[in-house]
Order: structure tokens, then sequence, then C-alpha cells
């Protein structure tokens, strides 16, 4: 639905990533019929399912972050994959003749410690570094989302 929402807006398909942690396959093949190729995967059963449906696909790795303090909510212990599995896969990935455009990493909702992006970028550098020993060469980075910040009121805008 919100890949369709994205296409009724006239968004341009080769701008949306498709970063549901868990794709139906009619989901997959979906987004490849609309032009919507990039997708994230942090496991290889994503990457096989991705690999079935959409042989076109451009894909982005999601790692662990290692900062999981000072958020609202941590996604680390529910979506990612760690810097060593992260290379594992775009080993696979690049088997399965499937292009990896990148890393991709969420630090959580409401962050309130900006070094767990440093963190989160550390190891995301760390992926790209290993797996360009091997001839992957990568240019994305998804820092996700989770921006530290506040709620300003009018009253204080008015001062």
């Amino acid at each position: 639905g919100e890949i369709d929402q994205l296409m009724d807006l006239e968004i341009d398909p080769s701008k949306i990533i498709y970063a549901n942690p868990v794709k139906f396959r009619s989901h997959i093949r979906h987004a490849a019929s609309v032009g919507v190729h990039l997708m994230t995967f942090d496991c290889y059963k994503e990457l096989l399912k991705i690999s079935e449906c959409d042989p076109e696909a451009r894909l982005v790795v999601r790692i662990r972050p290692v900062c999981e303090s000072n958020v609202y909510e941590s996604l680390g212990n529910k979506f990612g994959c760690s810097v060593e599995e992260a290379c594992r896969l775009v080993r696979k990935a690049r088997d399965l003749k499937l292009t990896v455009e990148g890393v991709s990493f969420h630090v959580g909702y409401a962050c309130t410690d900006p070094t767990c992006f440093t963190y989160a970028i550390e190891a995301a550098s760390r992926v790209f570094t290993e797996v360009s020993r091997i001839g992957v060469k990568m240019t994305l980075l998804d820092i996700g989302g989770g921006y530290p910040g506040s709620t300003v009121t009018k009253d204080i805008l008015r001062d």
C-alpha cells in the first residue's frame, strides 16, 4: 500500500527503498512490477526471496546498531544483522548475481544520544571496507531515523 501511495504521488520508483524487514513474495513482485527494485535485507531467507522474485533487485544490507541506550524504542533486537553477518550476506548476494548498493541501519525511535549514529556509521564503514576487498563497491548509506530533537511550542517561538 505504501508503495502504491508513493506511485500515486508520482515519486520516481528508483528513489524508493522497500525497507519492510519481512517481505511477502507477492509484495516483492508488485514492487518490482512498478519499478521499485531497491530493497533492504538482513538475513539469508530474505535474500533468497528477493532473488527469486526480483532478479533486478538492488540491495541494501541492514545492520544492527551497536548503541541501544538512550532510545525510546530500540530496534536492534528486532532488525538488522551483525557486521560479520552483513559481510557474509553481501558475498552470498554477489554469488546470486545481485547488486548490493549499500548499508542501512536505524538506531531506534527518539534517540537522545547522537553518538549512537557515530557508532552505527563506524559499523557500516567496516562493512564497506570488508566487502570492497572482494570487489563489491557500495555507494549508499541509509541512516534510517530516530534523530534527536525536541518539540517547540508557539509561546517559545513568539519570544
